[in-house]
C-alpha cells in the first residue's frame, strides 16, 4: 500500500489542510523565541549582561520590577499565541481527518451492500463489520499523528536547528550527535512494529467474529448446553489476542526505551559541554538554559517523531486492509455495455386481497432497438444452466427447464439441489458460470441490473425484518407507498389482524430480528414486503417452512390469491404449497 493512495482520500479537504501546513510553520517559529524572554530575565534582568539593543530600547525608563513584569508577560503572550495556533491546526486536522474517515467508512459500505452474496458466502461477516468500523480509523490516525504530526515535529525541529547552530555551534554539534543513534533505531524497528500491527489487527478482527457468529447462533448455543465450551475456545481466541497486542506494544516500549536514551544521551551531552563553556566564561547562565531549552524542545520533535513512526505503521496496516476489501475482485453481477433497458408499461397501483383483477404487465425494450420485445409476466427459460460455490462441486449441471408466464410454479427436490441457487440466478444474485436465463427470448444478462430488479419481488425463506416501525418494515421497497397502500399489502398478507391489535399498530416498534412477532407473523410482514412492490414476478424461498398449519394456511391463500396475473416461482418441501401449483419442476 502506498501513503500517496491514502493521501487521495483527503484530497477534498486540500485547502483545510494547507491553512494547517500554515498554522504548523507559525507555531514552528513562535516556539522558536518562546525561550528568549527567560535567557534576558536571567542574564540582563537578574544578572549583568547588558541587554539587546532594540529591548533596551522599548525597557528604557522601567525599573527592573517593571521590566521582570513585562517579560514575564511577554513570555506568556507567547504561550497564549502558541496555543491558539495549536488550536487552530489540530481543529482543522482533526475536522478534515473525520471527514476522510466519513468518507472511506461510506465507500466501504457501498462496496459491501454491492457484493455478490457468492462473495460474502466466503468472507467472515465479523472481520468485514471489524474493517468497516474499526480499520478505517487508520486514515485519522494516518492524517492526525502520522503526517501532521511529522510535519509539526519536522518544522519545530528545523526552527530549533537553525537557531541552536546560531547561538552556540558547538553544542549544537553535540545536541546532533545522537541524531544518526535515533534514525537507525526508527528504520530498524519501523517494519516490524507495521508486521505486529497487522497481526494484532486481525487476531481483533477474529475476535469480532467469533462473537457476531455466536451470539447469531445463540439459540443454538443454549439449546445443545455447549456455553461452556464456546466459553473455552473463545478463551483462546482472546489469549491470542493479547499475546499478539501484548507482543506488538512490548516491541513497541523497546523501540521508546531506545528513543529515550538516544534523547538522554544527548541532554547529558549538552548539560557537559555547557556546563564547561559557562565554567570557562564562554557561555552565560541564561545562555546555558537557553540552549538547554532549545535542546528539550529539539528532542520533543524528535520524541514526536518516533511515535510517529508507531503511528505510521499501525495505520499502514489498518489502511491497507481497508484497502484490501475496495480492490477485492468481486463477482457480483454487473450491467453489460450495451445493457438493455426495461419500460414497465402497466401495473396495478397496490395489491388487494383479491389478485383476479390484477394483472401487471411489463414491456422489455431494447435501448437500440426501441421496440417491445416481450410483454407479460415473462417466460423465463434456464439453458443447460452451470453453476458451483466451490470449484469441481457443481450445484447445477446443464440445468434446462421453462417456467411458463403468468403461472405459479413449485420447485421441488432434495436439499442441496440447487432450487435455492435458481432463485437467486433469477434474481441476479448469481450469475450462471455456464449456460443462460432467458425471458421471453433475451438473457436476462442483457437487461439493466436495476431496471430486471424493479419487476421481481423475492421473499427469502429466513424472515428479515429490520429495526423500526411495521409500516416501515413493510414499505422497505417502496418508502414513498401511502399508509393506504401499506394496509393494503397487510391485508393481501393476512397481517391487518395481528398489526391491528399491537399498541401502536403500524407504528409499532420491532426491536432486531422481529422480536416482538411470531415466525408466522414475521413470514406474514415479508410477504407484504414483497406485495406493496406489486412486480410481476414473485420468487419465494420456503416460504412455510417454519409455519404451523394456521399461519401456512394463511399463507397459501394469500399467494393464491396475489398470484393472478404474475410469474410466482416458489421453492417448497411442503405438500399443502403445491395445490396452488400450475406447475411443478422438479430440481437435482
Amino acid at each position: 500500500m502506498s501513503y500517496g493512495r491514502a493521501f487521495q482520500v483527503f484530497r477534498s479537504e486540500r485547502g483545510a489542510l494547507a491553512l494547517a501546513a500554515l498554522l504548523v510553520f507559525a507555531n514552528a517559529a513562535a516556539g522558536v523565541v518562546k525561550p528568549w524572554p527567560l535567557a534576558l530575565i536571567i542574564d540582563s534582568v537578574l544578572g549583568s549582561t547588558p541587554m539587546p539593543r532594540w529591548i533596551s530600547h522599548l525597557a528604557n525608563g522601567l525599573d527592573q520590577a517593571e521590566t521582570l513584569t513585562a517579560l514575564a508577560l511577554v513570555s506568556l503572550a507567547l504561550h497564549g499565541i502558541q496555543a491558539l495556533l495549536q488550536y487552530g491546526q489540530h481543529a482543522l486536522v482533526i475536522r478534515s481527518g473525520l471527514r476522510g474517515l466519513a468518507s472511506t467508512r461510506q465507500q466501504l459500505f457501498e462496496t459491501l451492500l454491492r457484493r455478490s452474496m457468492r462473495s460474502h458466502h466466503k468472507a467472515a461477516l465479523g472481520d468485514l463489520i471489524y474493517r468497516a468500523s474499526w480499520d478505517v480509523y487508520a486514515f485519522q490516525t494516518f492524517l492526525q499523528k502520522g503526517v501532521f504530526g511529522a510535519l509539526a515535529a519536522c518544522a519545530s525541529l528545523g526552527g530549533m536547528i537553525w537557531v541552536m547552530a546560531r547561538l552556540n555551534p558547538g553544542l549544537s554539534v553535540a545536541t546532533l550527535a545522537v541524531a544518526p543513534v535515533l534514525v537507525v533505531v526508527m528504520r530498524h524497528f519501523g517494519p516490524g512494529m507495521t508486521r505486529l500491527s497487522d497481526a494484532g489487527h486481525r487476531a481483533d478482527s477474529e475476535i469480532t467474529s467469533v462473537i457476531q457468529q455466536r451470539l447469531s447462533a445463540l439459540l443454538v448455543v443454549q439449546a445443545y448446553g455447549q456455553e461452556e465450551r464456546e466459553a473455552v475456545s473463545f478463551s483462546g481466541r482472546v489469549s491470542a489476542a493479547f499475546h499478539a497486542r501484548l507482543t506488538q506494544h512490548r516491541y513497541e516500549l523497546q523501540y521508546l526505551v531506545l528513543i529515550g536514551l538516544g534523547f538522554g544521551l544527548g541532554l547529558s551531552l549538552i548539560l557537559w559541554a555547557g556546563s564547561i563553556q559557562v565554567a570557562q566564561g564562554a557561555l552565560s547562565v541564561g545562555g546555558l538554559l537557553v540552549f538547554l531549552a532549545y535542546a528539550n524542545q529539539l528532542f520533543e520533535p524528535l520524541n514526536q517523531l518516533s511515535y510517529v513512526g508507531a503511528s505510521l505503521s499501525d495505520a499502514r496496516a489498518g489502511m491497507a486492509r481497508v484497502f484490501e476489501l475496495l480492490d477485492a475482485s468481486d463477482d457480483a453481477s454487473q450491467d453489460s455495455p450495451t445493457a438493455r433497458s426495461i419500460e414497465v408499461i402497466q401495473l396495478t397501483s397496490t395489491p388487494r386481497p383479491s389478485m383476479n383483477d390484477s394483472r401487471p404487465e411489463m414491456s422489455v425494450a431494447g435501448m437500440r432497438s426501441g421496440h417491445a420485445l416481450t410483454t407479460g409476466p415473462g417466460r423465463i427459460q434456464f439453458e443447460e444452466v452451470g453453476f458451483c460455490y466451490r470449484e469441481g462441486v457443481p450445484v447445477l449441471n446443464r440445468f434446462t427447464a421453462t417456467l411458463e408466464p403468468a403461472k405459479t410454479v413449485a420447485l421441488i427436490g432434495p436439499s442441496g439441489a440447487g432450487k435455492t441457487t435458481l432463485l437467486h440466478l433469477i434474481y441476479r444474485f448469481l450469475d450462471p458460470l455456464s449456460g443462460r436465463i432467458l425471458v421471453d427470448g433475451v438473457d436476462v444478462r442483457d437487461f439493466r441490473l436495476r431496471d430486471w430488479r424493479r419487476l421481481l419481488a423475492y421473499v427469502p425463506q429466513e424472515t428479515i425484518l429490520f429495526p423500526g416501525t411495521i409500516r416501515e418494515n413493510i414499505a422497505y421497497g417502496r418508502i414513498e407507498a401511502a399508509q393506504a397502500e401499506v394496509e393494503t399489502a397487510a391485508r393481501a398478507a393476512f397481517a391487518e389482524s395481528f398489526i391491528n391489535r399491537l399498541p401502536q399498530g403500524y407504528d409499532t416498534l420491532l426491536g432486531d430480528g422481529g422480536v416482538r412477532l411470531s415466525t408466522g407473523e414475521m413470514q406474514r410482514i415479508n410477504l407484504a414486503r414483497a406485495y406493496l412492490k406489486n412486480a410481476p414476478i414473485v420468487l419465494l424461498d420456503e416460504p412455510t417452512s417454519a409455519l404451523d398449519q394456521e399461519s401456512e394456511h394463511m399463507v397459501i391463500q394469500s399467494l393464491g390469491q396475489h398470484a393472478a396475473g404474475r410469474t410466482v416461482v416458489f421453492v417448497t418441501h411442503r405438500e399443502p404449497m403445491l395445490a396452488i401449483a400450475n406447475q411443478v419442476i422438479r430440481v437435482g
